[in-house]
């Protein structure tokens, strides 16, 4: 009996339980199987993949060469951006502390279409550029790290054996966490009565500034290391931090304190 005989939509009911008790199987279209099907990967079956990829094509209205051209692109993008926001954070502690917002991601993606087409803005160039060497790890990285090195006007280095490094890093590499504390003063018609520490969902008061920034170093330290623990690091735990005091000029010439905000950092080997 068909659905409509039945009169039942298929994309109404609800597999959830079917879903879960693996009467149903999900499978989907990845970017391994588009690259199956563009010949640049073969460790599995690639008549599934482009059987998959036919069906999607035809249900997006374009071509398999075009949904492959389409899915390639994104992964270039992707992968553009991530190397553009870290290297952002890296330069910035602002925007390691605070992520980046709608509005910063958008600018990314306007650079990578700049970069792409080869064409600079008429009113503003847009385009991100480094001298670091984009060194690629991973099986597929050969496919997309090379075009995008290019777009950022960066050398590209394909090491050997680069389809397991990242393997071998997951057993020889470090684990890194950050974690931010900040002093605030307390501002009154006397000036500076106090200052507060404010960490991860705490808030704690002090009468002077040595006191607030003693605890807050502390209080970043452990709070660098237990996320790093949380993350996998095990044995010696290496710590440092970093101060960055805020001061403005005011009106009579005089400084005026802001505040201090202080990111420790905390680097261990994974634990096993």
């Amino acid at each position: 009996m068909s659905s409509e005989e039945a009169g039942i939509y298929i994309y109404n009911l609800n597999f959830a339980r079917l879903i879960r008790e693996g009467v149903v199987q999900v499978c989907g279209l990845t970017p391994t199987d588009i690259m199956h099907v563009k010949g640049d990967f073969n460790q599995f079956s690639t008549p599934a993949s482009l059987l998959g990829a036919r069906y999607v094509a035809s249900n997006v209205n374009m071509s398999v060469d075009a949904l492959c051209d389409l899915v390639y692109d994104q992964m270039k993008r992707k992968l553009y951006t991530a190397i553009v926001s870290t290297l952002l954070e890296h330069e910035d502690h602002a925007f390691l502390k605070r992520s980046l917002s709608e509005d910063t991601a958008y600018f990314i993606h306007k650079s990578y279409d700049a970069a792409k087409a080869g064409v600079k803005n008429e009113y503003i160039h847009m385009m991100f550029q480094t001298d670091f060497v984009l060194t690629g790890v991973g099986a597929p990285i050969h496919i997309f790290l090379g075009d995008v090195a290019k777009l950022l006007g960066a050398k590209a280095v394909i090491p050997p054996y680069h389809e397991v490094a990242n393997a071998l890093g997951a057993i020889v590499g470090n684990v890194c966490a950050f974690y931010t504390v900040e002093i605030q003063p307390h501002y009154t018609v006397r000036g500076i009565t106090g200052f507060t520490v404010f960490g991860s969902g705490s808030a704690n008061a002090f009468k002077n500034l040595e006191e607030a920034s003693e605890f807050a170093i502390e209080e970043a330290k452990n709070g660098a290391r237990a996320e790093a623990i949380r993350r996998g690091a095990g044995g010696e735990i290496t710590l440092s931090y970093t101060l960055d005091k805020k001061e403005a000029e005011a009106s009579n010439g005089a400084t005026v304190y802001l505040g201090t905000q202080i990111i420790a950092q905390a680097v261990g080997n994974i634990g096993y």
